[in-house]
C-alpha cells in the first residue's frame, strides 16, 4: 500500500485515497504517516467501533482470548441479526443463509453476503487499529471526506 501511494506520487502531483470501513481507517493512518504525500481522503463508512450486534455479552474477554494461541486461532464469531441493516428483505435473504451456515463451509452466497463467520482475532486487530488511528486523528491535516449511511436501501 506505501509503495502504490509513492509510487502514485511519483506519476502525480496529487493523490487522493479511499477506503471503505476498515480501508476507510487505513486511508487516515497512511495519510497521517505520509502528509505531504496525500491530497485528500474520503473515509466511507469508517469503522470506529464495531456495532456490537453479532458479538456476546462476553466481548470483553478478547483481550484475554487473543493471549491464549489455541483460543485466538480457533474462536469464531457467528454474524447475527440485523446484520446492519435496516431492509427487511435483505435482512431476512442474508439471515436465511446465515442461518443455515456452518463453519468453515462456504458457498457461492459468500461472495454476495459477507462471510456468516469472522475469527476472534480480526475483530480484536480491529479493536488495536481503532486505538492507533484514534490516536493520530488529531494529527492528520489532511482534508476527508466522511460519509456514512443513515439508511440503507439495497434490493437483490
Amino acid at each position: 500500500m506505501v509503495q502504490d501511494l509513492l509510487r502514485l506520487k511519483k506519476k502525480y502531483r496529487r493523490v487522493f485515497i479511499a477506503g471503505l470501513s476498515v480501508g476507510a481507517l487505513m486511508a487516515i493512518h497512511l495519510a497521517n504517516k505520509f502528509p505531504d504525500e496525500v491530497s485528500g481522503i474520503v473515509a466511507l463508512a469508517p469503522t470506529v467501533f464495531y456495532d456490537g450486534w453479532s458479538l456476546h455479552k462476553g466481548k470483553f474477554l478478547l483481550d484475554v482470548i487473543w493471549r491464549i494461541p489455541f483460543l485466538r486461532d480457533s474462536f469464531m464469531i457467528r454474524e447475527t441479526t440485523p446484520h446492519g441493516l435496516k431492509d427487511e428483505h435483505l435482512r431476512s435473504l442474508i439471515s436465511r443463509f446465515y442461518n443455515n451456515a456452518k463453519k468453515n463451509q462456504f458457498d457461492e452466497k459468500v461472495a454476495s453476503f459477507g462471510s456468516p463467520f469472522f475469527p476472534a482475532a480480526c475483530l480484536y486487530q480491529h479493536q488495536l487499529f481503532v486505538r492507533v488511528v484514534k490516536k493520530e486523528l488529531s494529527s492528520v491535516k489532511t482534508p476527508i471526506l466522511i460519509l456514512h449511511a443513515v439508511r440503507m436501501i439495497w434490493s437483490v
